[in-house]
């Protein structure tokens, strides 16, 4: 009965309610399961990226102060290879496809350029080499001697074009021809047409194998040339990749600038009046930098104030945080002071103001206080030199500052059209206001003029005072060369149209 019951169902009816109901269970069961493995894959690689992001921060070394000597000698050399006279230079075009196939197939095209002279001169008839075994032994023979003389004579090298020399009145850095001559030798032996990057590269060096290669050899010639030079052998512990990396992180955007520069020049001429914006990427150090120099330039406005309370023309001169010096971080030993980096747009005498005022900003502080020890430790200053020409982003100059702010040398070695950019004003005779800050810092000061004439009468002083009474008794509206003062330089006003960037 039973055995007749399931022949007489059919066979389609039983299997088709079971599969119907198994297809509705299935498609609910399958949604889940790749919602499951959806959410597995995307927590997966959530995890791999934090893991590897923990890692490289691991891995990693704190870079040289991009201002610092030893960033500059790497660029510098860099530049020099590639015949960049100064930062400024346009950068050279990227390889072609072309280049690039030739260096990743060289070693492949020079096996197929000897084994082409190898066989040239094989007999056409190659039943002649069955008739005998002097014939094959000969074939060998000169086989072997042609392979001799492919070896003494060598391989045809790819074609390559040097960079242009740079004059040695224009090298930023003592580098021998010798030396240029034995980088480019290496770089067209390896199958390299030309000294370059792919700019337009992600910045990790891994990203492109022409970067990382053309990196690790000029890194390489770099470390023998830095060893002849009397420096600091121990600066070569850095992690100079990571200081080429960051650097064309930089030129990645300064390339796609100038891309756009040359196209925008041949339709209209550029606005921007030929002053370059920094185009480095914005790093943590970076940031931390510009907040120290910042504070350092509140504490300075504050003492300038606490001096000349009368006087905001002058002690506007210290809002700019640009107007600080940078810094290199020691991080060898956190404890010692940070090494100084002056401008090179910074003039001597703006120089020395800026110091006296830091002095001036910690005696003013309350004593035994705990903002005294922070504001001690922040002005603090170690070793101090000028920033090198050759550095991988400038410290450009704030505007409308007056001409004794400005470094006459920097000035004068820059193109008339980027000058008047600067719009520089009126010198306001830094060294009188340095003097009256000498007066309030420095116990029993007196300048040179005030100890050498007798009764403490200084000509100066008096021929300033004669000056601005004869401006004051004519009606025109010239500024004045120097401020006048009397004792107190609160009273102090410098005329003109002077203004500051903020």
């Amino acid at each position: 009965m039973d055995d007749d019951g399931l022949e007489s169902s059919p066979a389609s009816s039983v299997f088709d309610d079971t599969s119907a109901d198994s297809d509705d269970v299935d498609a609910d069961v399958l949604e889940s399961h790749l919602d499951r493995k959806r959410k597995n894959r995307r927590g997966h690689q959530k995890s791999s990226k934090e893991q590897n992001k923990v890692s490289k921060i691991a891995k990693s070394r704190p870079l040289p102060h991009q201002a610092s000597a030893l960033v500059a000698s790497v660029i510098g050399f860099i530049r020099y290879m590639m015949g960049l006279a100064n930062s400024k230079s346009p950068l050279p075009a990227p390889p072609s496809e072309t280049e690039v196939s030739q260096w990743a197939n060289l070693v492949k095209a020079r096996r197929e350029t000897i084994l082409k002279k190898l066989n040239v001169e094989q007999p056409a008839n190659v039943a002649e080499r069955g008739q005998g075994g002097s014939v094959a032994a000969n074939e060998k023979f000169r086989r072997k001697e042609r392979l001799t003389a492919i070896r003494k004579e060598g391989v045809q090298p790819v074609e390559y074009t040097p960079a242009p020399e740079i004059p040695p009145e224009a090298r930023s850095l003592p580098i021998s021809f010798q030396t240029k001559t034995q980088v480019d030798n290496e770089f067209q032996s390896k199958g390299f047409s030309r000294i370059t990057f792919e700019w337009k590269a992600p910045q990790s060096l891994s990203a492109s194998r022409w970067n990382m290669a053309t990196a690790l050899i000029l890194i390489e010639h770099w470390s023998r040339w830095y060893k002849t030079q009397p420096h600091d052998q121990n600066n070569l512990q850095n992690d100079i990749q990571g200081v080429v990396e960051r650097w064309l992180g930089s030129m990645r955007s300064a390339y796609s600038k100038q891309l756009q520069s040359a196209e925008s020049a041949q339709t209209a001429p550029s606005a921007g009046g030929g002053r370059e914006e920094s185009t480095s990427a914005v790093t943590a150090s970076d940031r931390t930098h510009v907040k120290t120099r910042k504070k350092i330039s509140e504490l300075r406005y504050e003492a300038a104030r606490a001096i000349f309370k009368k006087n905001p023309r002058f002690t506007m001169l210290f809002k700019d945080y640009r107007t600080v010096s940078d810094y290199e971080d020691n991080v060898e030993d956190p404890t010692r002071p940070r090494t100084r980096i002056v401008p090179r747009w910074r003039s001597e005498m703006f120089t020395k103001v800026s110091h006296q005022l830091d002095e001036a900003a910690r005696q003013i502080q309350k004593k035994k206080s705990a903002r005294q020890g922070k504001v001690a430790d922040l002005l603090r200053r170690g070793e101090m030199k000028i920033e090198p020409a050759e550095v991988e982003i400038p410290m450009s100059p704030p505007l409308k500052l007056p001409a004794d702010c400005y470094d006459e040398t920097y000035m004068d070695s820059m193109p008339p059209l980027e000058r008047r950019q600067i719009r520089q004003g009126e010198a306001i005779g830094l060294d009188l206001f340095l003097h009256a800050i000498n007066k309030e810092t420095i116990p029993g000061y007196m300048d040179t003029n005030e100890q050498n004439t007798p009764g403490g009468s200084n000509p100066a002083r008096s021929s300033i005072n004669n000056l601005a009474q004869s401006m004051n008794a004519t009606t025109t509206s010239r500024q004045t060369i120097h401020p006048t003062f009397s004792g107190n330089m609160n009273n102090v006003t410098i005329s003109g149209h002077f203004t500051t960037n903020q």
